[in-house]
């Protein structure tokens, strides 16, 4: 919960398709010097054949980021844009490579040109957003965000409302934060993370009927072994079992706290307090 869910998501949301891609293309590239590219006899005229050229050269500039080679992802990315002007996955891609490179204020131009090219490219919209957010601007990041999550098609519109949440409690928009999450996990019941999280928001807010119900969902996660306990996870289930006078899950926790984390501030402050 500590960053937003974006660039990253990208890189290994495409890897299996960027695998696909890169194992055919020397062999299609090699192909677009031959008449297929200058006829339209073959099976494809040559602005299809162009545009699947472009693909590839999106592909293997993917390949390239993923593997850190910033100058090759480079190259085939604007050899892709050589192809398919105004093509809004390779103008995102090289808006990647720009934020990779700390280069904001290109990264920023090519991720608004490749929404110039497709207004409905939510995934570009979101790393714009991730751009803004990663820069602080957590209003312009909020507002892409929200464009994007109106996008119901959108695969992972759960971490876009995730994201939303997390702007929402740094801004101190407490309900707000849990509405957004909550919308999250409607879409996506499988985030024990945002579970605990949730199980926080509302301890803050002291409403425990509510806290007891998201910690518990969290707790079953850590029992089948989606997750561990962290520290902080540990203290807040001991608060809460101890606000409702459960004594054997408040020793069954601390037991847990002293073993897993014996020098972490949490255990030393459990310990200080005793059997109280």
């Amino acid at each position: 919960m500590a960053g937003i869910h974006v660039v990253t998501d990208f890189l290994s949301g495409h890897s299996s398709w960027t695998r696909r891609m890169a194992a055919t293309v020397v062999m299609a590239l090699s192909l677009m010097s031959s008449a297929c590219v200058t006829t339209t006899t073959g099976p494809y005229s040559a602005n299809q054949s162009k545009d699947k050229a472009a693909e590839q050269y999106v592909a293997l500039g993917i390949n390239y980021l993923r593997e850190g080679n910033l100058e090759l992802a480079t190259a085939r990315t604007k050899r892709a844009l050589e192809l398919r002007p105004n093509y809004a996955e390779a103008l995102a891609v090289l808006g990647l490579i720009y934020q990779t490179q700390e280069e904001y204020p290109l990264a920023e131009q090519n991720y608004k040109d490749a929404l110039s090219a497709d207004s409905e490219f939510t995934r570009g919209r979101t790393y714009l957003a991730s751009l803004y957010y990663k820069q602080r601007k957590l209003d312009q990041a909020l507002a892409e965000f929200e464009k994007a999550s109106e996008d119901i098609r959108y695969p992972a519109r759960s971490q876009v409302f995730e994201n939303i949440g997390l702007i929402k409690f740094q801004q101190g928009k407490t309900e707000e934060s849990i509405a957004a999450y909550r919308k999250s996990l409607a879409l996506d019941r499988d985030q024990p993370g945002l579970q605990l999280k949730l199980a926080e928001l509302f301890a803050k807010l002291q409403d425990y009927e509510q806290a007891n119900r998201y910690y518990d969902n969290f707790r079953e996660s850590v029992r089948q072994g989606a997750l561990l306990h962290t520290p902080g996870s540990l203290e807040l289930g001991i608060d809460l079992a101890r606000r409702r006078g459960d004594d054997d899950t408040v020793s069954s926790l601390k037991l847990v706290l002293r073993n897993l984390y014996p020098k972490s501030p949490e255990n030393q402050r459990e310990q200080a307090r005793g059997n109280s």
